[in-house]
């Protein structure tokens, strides 16, 4: 039974007063003895395969070995040193390491930066890299494809190379593109044909004439001119100046109005509408006889509300008046009515008529009076100064024998016509009148 104690290196049974040890718990430690011996011996090698003089003992070969390698003992022969032994040539080395270091350092202080010649390799090196980290200059900066360094990183350039540009002058904006140009030639300006004036130029503007020279022009600006011509053949002179287009020159005739030009006249483009008043359009007479007490008689048409009608019996005042008096009455614009108090067929009786159409009336009034010495006749209000009076009349019963117009007189005032029968008669008869007024 192996042991519960282990020897600390190989793990070896360490036997207690009461344990009880079996023959292969002896086996077991002396075959790790045994492996152990075997790794050491291969680690430490074989003593005759030293080169040195001492073989029996690995502490004697030691020993001479260290003897030997003394660097003052240890020739070098190197074309890199000129001393001639380790010791010397690792001092040389030392040396010029040192001046190198302060070498280095000196020039890292010519580039601006703070540097020694104690400073490690390490911090020579970070400081080197230093140099160009104060550098501003962009790949945009540098010409396209040459390098340069930046913070210690090699950096390629990409500013456009242009080579050579040439412009002439002109009326446009000329942009040569941003990059490195190896030479740039600028044409003379060409020649100017202008040939304006100030004063042909609007008011504060600028302008260049074939002098080169920068002028400023004195045109007045009139900006938009409105005027108005109130007169026959007045005028409106126009400034000299710039005017915007939209001025105007107006003509305006207050008084000329389609009432105040003639009917049918085109002044300025205003149709006249007037017609003079009292001005005969037409006139229209005939001449008829009938043996009936009524007739009509047909005219060419006319505006009744323009127009009278007057009838002229045929005969002398002796015959029978209730067949020769007659009045003529306008029913409509075509018709004329004649009428009698009786007919008489053995006998007709002629008469003419006539019909006065003026070309402008202001008023028209009519009616059939029935008379009996005087009778009046009330009216809208008329200017009896500015009135065309005109009536016919007849016979009201068959013993009106006189019924004829020249036995009747008028009387016109403002707002009544009164007629008067100078015949002394007290027969009736009826007076058919119309009061024309004018303006």
């Amino acid at each position: 039974m192996a042991s519960s104690e282990k020897t600390q290196n190989l793990q070896l049974n360490k036997w207690l007063g009461n344990d009880s040890p079996k023959r292969e718990d002896f086996n077991y430690d002396n075959e790790k003895i045994d492996q152990a011996i075997k790794q050491t011996s291969e680690k430490i090698g074989i003593l005759s395969d030293l080169e040195t003089s001492r073989k029996d003992s690995l502490v004697g070969a030691i020993n001479e070995v260290k003897s030997s390698s003394d660097a003052k003992n240890v020739s070098l022969d190197s074309p890199n040193f000129t001393s001639s032994n380790v010791q010397d040539g690792m001092n040389e080395l030392f040396t010029n390491v040192s001046n190198g270091k302060i070498t280095i350092a000196s020039a890292i202080i010519d580039m601006g930066q703070s540097a020694s010649g104690s400073d490690t390799f390490s911090q020579l090196g970070s400081k080197v890299k230093d140099i160009s980290k104060d550098a501003n200059a962009s790949v945009g900066d540098v010409l396209n494809g040459k390098t340069f360094y930046q913070g210690g990183v090699k950096r390629i350039g990409t500013m456009p190379n242009r080579g050579n540009a040439t412009y002439t002058p002109n009326d446009s904006i000329q942009t040569g593109g941003v990059g490195y140009y190896s030479g740039i030639t600028v044409n003379p300006r060409p020649n100017l044909t202008g040939n304006a004036t100030t004063a042909q130029v609007l008011n504060g503007q600028t302008f260049y004439s074939n002098s080169y020279t920068k002028q400023t022009g004195v045109m007045p600006n009139r900006g938009t001119v409105n005027q108005t011509i109130t007169t026959q053949n007045g005028s409106y002179t126009i400034p000299q100046g710039y005017h915007s287009g939209s001025g105007k020159v107006a003509a305006t005739f207050n008084n000329l109005t389609a009432g105040n030009v003639k009917k049918g006249v085109n002044i300025g483009g205003v149709v006249g509408t007037y017609e003079e008043g009292g001005s005969i359009k037409s006139i229209q007479r005939g001449k008829a006889y009938t043996r009936e007490r009524k007739m009509n008689i047909t005219i060419s048409s006319v505006n009744v509300d323009n127009s009278i009608v007057k009838i002229y019996p045929i005969g002398d005042y002796y015959n029978d008046g209730t067949i020769f008096a007659k009045t003529a009455i306008l029913k409509d614009s075509t018709t004329i009515e004649i009428e009698s108090y009786s007919s008489y067929y053995s006998h007709p009786y002629d008469f003419t008529y006539e019909v006065i159409e003026f070309k402008k009336a202001k008023s028209k009034q009519s009616g059939l009076l029935e008379l009996n010495i005087a009778a009046i006749a009330p009216l809208s209000r008329v200017n009896p100064a500015k009135c065309l009076v005109s009536f016919s009349n007849r016979a009201s019963s068959s013993s009106n024998n006189y019924s004829i117009d020249f036995f009747i007189g008028f009387t016109l005032s403002a707002e009544s016509l009164r007629f008067h029968d100078g015949s002394k008669s007290e027969s009736k008869q009826y007076v058919a009148w119309e009061v024309l007024e004018f303006d």
